[in-house]
């Protein structure tokens, strides 16, 4: 009788260690699945982001900063456009250019945070939408973050130049 006792002993410890191996395994799992979608997201938007022409967004503000001549060349993309925006220091039409671009992924249920910087300068926020029951990026169990840099030409009347600029996206959840 003692050996049958110490033989359910083991198989129930066996059945116990295996139990717990496996939810180690699929809770690390689950976890670096998310991890590798949201850098998916998160290239997706920055070459959205990086790729999509102005002339390809259907938006009545853009049509009115074409028609005001804010907007010269609906052939850039918006992050040349947005870089042209800053390098004018027209930030609020730099912001209100990435919110419209950007305001279809609020939906989802993440955070992010789109910056901007010029040569050696520290990144300047350009927009960010904070979900529900959000954490900063600094607390979050999962982040992405990449970054791309551009180089827009501006003429103006005589001068022209070719700048640098850099955008970083975040995103967390």
């Amino acid at each position: 009788m003692k050996k049958s006792q110490i033989f359910i002993f083991d198989i129930f410890v066996a059945f116990l260690i295996l139990l717990i191996s496996l939810l180690i395994f699929f809770s690390y799992f689950v976890d670096s699945q998310r991890s590798d979608n949201l850098f998916n997201l998160n290239l997706e938007i920055m070459n959205g982001f990086t790729q999509t022409k102005i002339n390809d967004l259907n938006n009545v503000e853009i049509r009115k900063m074409f028609i005001s001549g804010e907007i010269r060349n609906v052939e850039n993309s918006i992050a040349q456009q947005v870089a042209e925006f800053y390098s004018l220091n027209k930030i609020e039409l730099a912001e209100n250019l990435s919110k419209i671009y950007l305001s279809s992924i609020s939906s989802r249920n993440i955070n992010f945070l789109v910056s901007i910087k010029n040569g050696s300068l520290s990144y300047d926020e350009l927009y960010s939408y904070s979900a529900l029951n959000s954490v900063n990026s600094e607390e979050a169990l999962r982040s992405s973050s990449l970054q791309r840099t551009i180089f827009i030409f501006s003429k103006n009347g005589a001068n022209s130049k070719t700048q640098k600029y850099t955008f970083k996206i975040e995103l967390w959840s």
